[in-house]
C-alpha cells in the first residue's frame, strides 16, 4: 500500500513538473557536509558529506540526496519556489525544532529559484508541540567543483 502511494504521488509530481519552468532543472548538483543528523521528508539521515540532485526527467522536483558513499539514499518531492533576488550563497536551509533538524529547501547562488520541500507529518506535529522553530542555512558547494 505505501509503495503504490508513493508511486502514485511521484507520478503526480512528474506530471506537474511538466508545467514548471526550465530553469528549475538548473537546481542541481550541491554538496555539503552536514555535521549533525537531519530529516528529508520522511528520511532520517545521520551526519555526513552528500550530494543533492535533481533527479533527470522530473524539472527539478524530484530530488535524490545520497552519501558519499554511496550507502544512504533517499528521494524527495520538490516545489520550486522563486525569490525576489538571487540567493546570496549556495546554501541548504534547516529548520530546528526541538532537537530535530528538517531539510526546507535548497538555494543556489545567483538564482532566483529556490527548491522547497513539504514538511513532512513528523515536523508538522512538532510545529504544533513545540512552535515553528528556527531556520538556519548550512553552506554548501557546487557538486562539480
Amino acid at each position: 500500500m505505501r509503495r503504490n502511494l508513493m508511486i502514485v504521488v511521484m507520478t503526480l509530481g512528474m506530471a506537474v513538473a511538466a508545467g514548471l519552468p526550465a530553469a528549475a532543472q538548473d537546481v542541481t548538483g550541491v554538496a555539503a557536509t552536514i555535521p549533525f543528523a537531519f530529516t528529508v521528508g520522511q528520511a532520517k539521515l545521520p551526519a555526513g558529506h552528500y550530494v543533492f540532485s535533481t533527479e533527470p526527467g522530473t524539472n527539478g522536483t524530484v530530488m535524490e540526496v545520497r552519501s558519499d558513499n554511496r550507502h544512504v539514499m533517499t528521494l524527495a518531492l520538490m516545489a520550486l519556489a522563486t525569490g525576489v533576488v538571487p540567493a546570496n550563497e549556495t546554501a541548504l536551509v534547516f529548520r530546528k525544532i526541538g532537537d530535530q533538524d528538517f531539510l526546507e529547501k535548497v538555494e543556489i547562488s545567483g538564482m532566483l529559484e529556490r527548491l522547497e520541500l513539504r514538511a513532512p507529518r513528523s515536523e508538522k506535529k512538532l510545529e504544533h508541540d513545540m512552535g515553528i522553530g528556527m531556520l538556519f542555512t548550512h553552506p554548501a558547494q557546487s557538486a562539480h567543483s
